[in-house]
Formats: C-alpha cells, sequence, structure tokens
C-alpha cells in the first residue's frame, strides 16, 4: 500500500519535471541575439474560417409535478349593503327652446291661361282664390274652349265640325270649430254641330249633305247648378261622423226640352274601436217635360266596417227603389268588400256589390252630345258586380292595381243611329241585359321627382247579350299611357296616348245578321311642353294626334286631325 504510494508520487514528479524542461527549451528558442531587434512573426496561412459550434443540450428530466390528492374548492358570499347618500344638488332649469316654424310658401291669388290652335280653336282659363286663412275658403274658376275649323269627310268635303264649351263655377267653405260649411252655384254649356252625315248615302242628291256652320243643325244644352251642406271635422271615436248634402240641377236644351233635378244625401257613421257602423241616405227626384209622371229613387246603404292592421271588412246593403207614375221597382244589392293587407306592400281584395244608375237627360247628353233632343234613357241595374285583384305598392317609386270584374246587368243601353231623322246623324238608344267580363290593370311609377309615368287601361268580354247581335259603340279594350318629366326648373316635357280598340255599330240594311259596321282603332299620341320664363309666367305648346289618325269618336262623326295649341299663363 506504501509502495504503490510512493510509486504514484514518483510519476507525478517526473511528469511536472519534463514540463517544465519543455518550456525552458521553447522560451530560449524563441530568444534572439539582439534583444532590441523586433520579434520575425513569418508568414501565416489560414485554410478555413473560424466556425464555432454549439452542441446540442438534452434535459436530462422532466419538470417535476407535484401530485396532491386534496382539492379545495373557494367559496364565499358576499353582501352589498346600499345607502343612498344625501346630496343637495338641485340642477338649473333647462331654458325652453325657440322653434320657429318654417316659412310657407307664397301663394298667388289667382291665374289666368290664354291659347289659340289650329282649326281656328280659342282656349281661355281662369282662377282666382282668396290666400291662406282659417275661417272661410272662396273661390271662382272659368274656362272657355270652341273650335271652329272644318274637317274632311269620307268623300273629301270639307264640312264644318265645330263645338263650344263654357264652365263657370263659384265655391266657398265656412270653417267652424266642429264642422265645415260648404256650397257650390256653376253653370255650363255645351253647343255642338250635327255634321256627321254619310254621304254616300245620299249620292243622288248630294246636295243634302250641309258642310256649311250656317246649312248645320245644332245641340246646345245649358246647366245651372248649386250644392250646400255640412259635414263634420270629427277625427276621434267620441262623436259621430256627418255629411249632409243638398244640390239642385236645371238643365234646358236648344228647345223647349229642359229637366229639373233635385237630390238630398245624408251620410252618418261613428267609430267604435276596430268597427265603424253607419249607413248612406239619400233621395232623387227628376222632373221633365217630355213625360208626365217625374222619377223618384230613394235608397238607404247601412254598413259595419271592421279595421285593423291586417283586414278591412265590409258588411253592408243597398236599397233601392225607382218609382215613376203607376210603376215601381224595388231593388236590393250586396255591399261587401274584404282587403288583406301583407306586409304593407300587397293587398288582395274582393269585392260583391251593385248599384242603380239613373240615366236622366244630363247623363245622356254630357256622354254623347250628338242624341235626338228628347232622349231619356231607362235606369240601369248593376245587379252584381265582382272583383277580385291585388293592389299595393313595390316600393315608393311604384304602385300597382290588378283586377278582373264580372258584371250582371240589366238594361243597359247602347247608342245606334236614329233611323227616323232624315239625315241619319243622331243616336237613340237600344237596351238588353249582359253578362261581361273584364280585366283592369294600373300602375305608377315615380322614380324620382322630376319623372312620372301612369299606365291604365281594361279589356272587355261580353258573354251574354240577350236582346242585340253586339254591344254598339263600345270598344273591346282601352288603353291610356301618360309621362312627363321636369328637365330643369324653367321646362317640363310630357307625352300622352289613347288606344281604343275596334266597336261595332247597328247596320240597319244588312241582310245578314253578323254583317254590321266597324270603326277602326283609335291611336292618338300627344305631346307638351311647358317653359317658365318666371316664377309667375310661363308658356306651353300641346301637339294632340301628332300621328294625323283620321279615326271616328262615334258613327260618321270624325275627330279632328293634327291640331296644335299655343299659350301662355300668367299668375297674379
Amino acid at each position: 500500500m506504501v509502495t504503490q504510494k510512493h510509486n504514484t508520487m514518483k510519476r507525478r514528479f517526473m511528469i511536472s519535471a519534463g514540463l517544465i524542461l519543455a518550456i525552458t527549451t521553447v522560451v530560449q528558442a524563441q530568444e534572439r541575439p539582439d534583444d532590441n531587434q523586433p520579434i520575425d512573426m513569418g508568414d501565416m496561412t489560414i485554410y478555413n474560417e473560424y466556425t464555432p459550434t454549439i452542441r446540442d443540450a438534452n434535459r436530462i428530466q422532466t419538470i417535476p409535478v407535484i401530485v396532491d390528492t386534496i382539492s379545495v374548492q373557494p367559496k364565499f358570499k358576499y353582501s352589498i349593503y346600499s345607502r343612498q347618500y344625501a346630496t343637495r344638488y338641485q340642477p338649473l332649469p333647462i331654458q325652453s327652446a325657440d322653434l320657429k316654424p318654417e316659412p310657407l310658401t307664397p301663394l298667388d291669388n289667382g291665374w289666368i291661361k290664354f291659347g289659340i290652335g289650329n282649326y281656328l280653336t280659342p282656349y281661355i282659363e281662369a282662377n282666382y282664390h282668396n290666400l291662406r286663412s282659417k275661417d272661410y275658403s272662396l273661390g271662382v274658376s272659368a274656362k272657355h274652349h270652341s273650335s271652329h275649323g272644318k274637317i274632311k269627310n269620307s268623300i273629301s268635303q270639307r264640312v264644318y265640325a265645330g263645338y263650344n264649351d263654357n264652365d263657370i263655377s263659384l265655391y266657398g267653405k265656412k270653417f267652424l270649430n266642429t264642422s265645415t260649411l260648404f256650397g257650390n252655384v256653376w253653370f255650363s254649356s255645351r253647343e255642338d254641330y250635327f255634321y256627321g252625315v254619310n254621304p254616300n248615302l245620299f249620292s243622288g242628291n248630294i246636295d243634302l249633305v250641309p258642310l256649311n256652320r250656317s246649312d248645320m243643325e245644332k245641340q246646345r244644352y245649358s246647366i245651372i247648378g248649386l250644392n250646400a251642406g255640412i259635414n263634420s271635422n270629427n277625427l276621434g271615436n267620441k262623436d259621430p261622423n256627418y255629411r249632409f248634402c243638398t244640390e239642385y240641377h236645371y238643365l234646358k236644351a236648344i228647345d223647349t226640352t229642359h229637366q229639373h233635378h233635385f237630390a238630398i244625401d245624408l251620410a252618418v257613421n261613428k267609430n267604435l274601436k276596430n268597427l265603424n257602423i253607419g249607413a248612406d241616405m239619400g233621395l232623387k227626384l227628376y222632373k221633365t217635360n217630355i213625360i208626365d209622371s217625374s222619377l223618384l229613387v230613394p235608397s238607404i246603404q247601412p254598413f259595419v266596417t271592421y279595421t285593423n292592421k291586417q283586414w278591412q271588412i265590409r258588411l253592408g246593403l243597398t236599397g233601392t227603389a225607382a218609382f215613376s207614375g203607376d210603376s215601381s221597382r224595388y231593388h236590393l244589392y250586396p255591399d261587401v268588400l274584404i282587403q288583406h293587407n301583407i306586409s304593407n306592400t300587397l293587398i288582395p281584395y274582393f269585392g260583391f256589390s251593385g248599384n242603380l244608375q239613373v240615366n236622366d237627360m244630363e247623363h245622356m247628353a254630357f256622354e254623347n252630345p250628338y242624341t235626338t233632343y228628347r232622349l231619356l234613357a231607362d235606369p240601369t241595374s248593376m245587379a252584381q258586380i265582382i272583383d277580385l285583384g291585388i293592389k299595393g305598392n313595390i316600393n315608393r317609386k311604384i304602385r300597382f292595381n290588378l283586377k278582373g270584374n264580372y258584371s250582371k246587368i240589366d238594361n243597359m243601353y247602347f247608342y245606334v243611329i236614329d233611323t227616323t231623322e232624315l239625315l241619319r246623324n243622331k243616336f237613340e238608344t237600344v237596351y238588353s241585359n249582359v253578362e261581361r267580363f273584364s280585366g283592369y290593370g294600373e300602375i305608377m311609377v315615380a322614380p324620382n321627382d322630376n319623372l312620372n309615368i301612369y299606365l291604365d287601361g281594361h279589356y272587355y268580354w261580353y258573354s251574354y247579350i240577350k236582346s242585340e247581335d253586339k254591344p254598339w259603340h263600345m270598344p273591346n279594350f282601352d288603353i291610356r299611357i301618360f309621362a312627363s318629366y321636369r328637365i330643369n326648373k324653367e321646362l317640363t316635357v310630357g307625352a300622352g296616348a289613347y288606344v281604343t280598340g275596334t266597336r261595332y255599330t247597328k247596320n240597319f240594311y244588312a241582310v245578314d245578321a253578323n254583317d254590321h259596321n266597324k270603326l277602326g282603332p283609335i291611336i292618338d299620341v300627344n305631346l307638351k311642353a311647358e317653359y317658365s320664363f318666371a316664377s309667375n309666367f310661363s308658356s306651353f305648346i300641346y301637339l294632340n294626334n301628332i300621328a294625323a289618325q283620321k279615326y271616328y269618336l262615334w258613327e260618321n262623326y270624325r275627330a279632328h286631325g293634327f291640331n296644335v295649341l299655343l299659350g301662355i299663363k300668367y299668375a297674379f
């Protein structure tokens, strides 16, 4: 044991002595004879750049984890004892805002419109009204429109085809606390010439055809009328709503023919939450010197209407009668309307109704001015009127209404030539019970404030005509379209078109029952423009029948061709 230890120490000593000797030898070899001379470093060559590297380190063991078998769930509860802190702060009162109403648009008291066109056509229209008032409204209006030109008949003869229309009206209202008094007085006159003579019927004696105004027979109707009444201004549910009106018309033809018309109407209704209950009552009296007996037509129409956000349902009846001399007729018609509001955009609806139409002399004269002097048609009973349709709006820019209709009509009248007249240029009526299907469409488009477009039209199909072969002078369809565009503040332009389908007229000389005269379609296209020089002064131009179509309004009565009307309008 001692020997091994001794040997180990001996080896360590020998190794230490060897190292000291080697270091001493190297130091001596590097020394130069002259210590003042710099050391010669010599040349060194490096073959590779020095690239240090770090060896990857590996974790010897994972992080120690303490596994504790005891789980502590902290549980505690707390409560808040609120106490109002007494404050002495008092907010300053807010001063009321001073709101000024928007300035009202200034109004003009009135305006006058004057124009002149070809066919020697003057046009004058005027209106005057009081300014804004909380107490009353009062105004007067007047219009004159006439033509004194000639047109060509079927054999190119120039025939006078003039007319003369005049209207004047004085109207007013008196505003009370809960009601409004109203009244109106007017005068109307219409003068027309019987120029509708078929020259082919007088080929052997053409001189019988009147061509000049002085040789031509004319018709003139004059009407004086007035009405007065009162209506409530109630908008709430507390008080009933009412309207009472009386009306009187006096009509006189160019000869001694005249007619008196007197009417009383009373409407009362009251709102009870979602219900509206009421009745309309009326009495009409017609007296003419054509016949000895007068015509008395009383009517009553009770109803109840239920309305909420989705539904509007009206249920009622219309009872009316017609008394003339010893004759009396009674009619009872339904009055049903059901509407359903679908998301405020689509409203399908159903209607079932009827009415009695009185065809007095005033109604006939202004519908067809070329009738005989003493034409008075019997009342027409619209026995059943059934409507099924849908209306609504796609958005604020497009609104529409589409519906189909079935009508059962008793004693419907049609215009035919009066064969007792020598010149065959006046109309009388024939009657028949009919059943008619029709379709109706209406759409209004307003993409912006400057452009408006309106289109509507009917289609008619007569499934049953009891006493006649055709619905004389009644078209199978009609279409209207209007458009107006405001280019700028000064200039506005517009266009319109009227299209009426084929119409049949009765041929009293036909051998074949199906051989009837036919009136071609009416295609009337119109243009207009208005230009404002100032806020109260403007000019206008109307171009009518720009295609110069030679269509007929009634049998043998051709309309004017292309005509133009130029004029100005001044407001004051």
